[in-house]
């Protein structure tokens, strides 16, 4: 059955190390494009922090942003699926967060507050491009109606994995928690995932799940490479997606993107 539906992650599987898309991989895109086959990006990162490699890939369809928490139509900038972490809870696990004494980011629409912008500024700066907002997380959240999208934890790569293996059974009832890199811990609506908004935008557009072709390299790209008919992971993704995926290929600094759809969509 012919791919008709694209979705692709961003950050360690389109973009290289320096945060840039090969020209091997955006001539192969276009190419699948001209044939009519729809293309999406589907990122833990914020639609605005997105934004410009949505332009570059010149994107007409929604995009999936916040690990599948919003979906936006990149035409008329309406959100057309939205789910939260509602404020409540999404106050009780910041509230566990800075107890600890870790760095933590919440966020809301195109919106990304820290208590504590200076530790990892700069990190944020090289891999996003972008600068979080300086307030109290406690007071943004409980001042917000719906919730937040979702909550961010960013430290060593030891320590997160342990705080993931502690947090998961105290909150994996109410929220979902992933890793999207070995640094990130990532938690959002019980609901939310990349597969589930992939499934949101093939039923819109009329497309079975056979026909869609996904592609990433952590563990929030899980779900999605599950429920793709063609799942594709990085080389140097997770262990548990290459295990998950029907297909590993190259490392993002080997054209991997290029390589797989080449292979299975062009």
């Amino acid at each position: 059955m012919p791919i008709r539906l694209v979705a692709i992650d961003l950050d360690d599987t389109l973009l290289r190390h320096d945060l840039t898309i090969s020209n091997k991989t955006l001539d192969i895109i276009t190419k699948i494009k001209d044939k009519g086959i729809l293309v999406t990006v589907a990122s833990g990162r914020t639609h605005l922090s997105s934004q410009r490699f949505i332009d570059q890939l010149d994107i007409r369809i929604p995009v999936i942003s916040c690990h599948g928490a919003i979906i936006r139509d990149n035409i008329s900038g309406e959100i057309i699926y939205r789910k939260v972490i509602e404020s409540s809870l999404a106050a009780e696990v910041v509230k566990r967060i800075l107890a600890d004494g870790l760095h933590c980011q919440i966020y809301i629409r195109d919106e990304i507050y820290t208590a504590d912008l200076e530790k990892w500024e700069k990190y944020c700066k090289t891999v996003s491009s972008f600068q979080p907002t300086k307030a109290d997380l406690l007071e943004i959240i409980t001042q917000e109606k719906e919730g937040a999208e979702k909550i961010l934890v960013i430290g060593e790569e030891d320590l997160v994995f342990r705080k993931y293996m502690e947090y998961k059974p105290l909150f994996q009832d109410r929220i979902y928690l992933a890793t999207s890199k070995p640094s990130f811990l990532e938690m959002s609506n019980k609901e939310v995932n990349k597969g589930a908004a992939v499934a949101f935008l093939a039923e819109r557009f009329g497309i079975l799940r056979e026909e869609v072709f996904a592609i990433g390299d952590g563990l929030n790209d899980l779900e999605m490479i599950k429920y793709a008919g063609i799942g594709v992971a990085m080389g140097d993704g997770h262990p548990d997606l290459k295990e998950a995926a029907c297909y590993v290929t190259g490392t993002n600094d080997e054209d991997g993107v290029a390589e797989a759809l080449g292979k299975f969509v062009l």
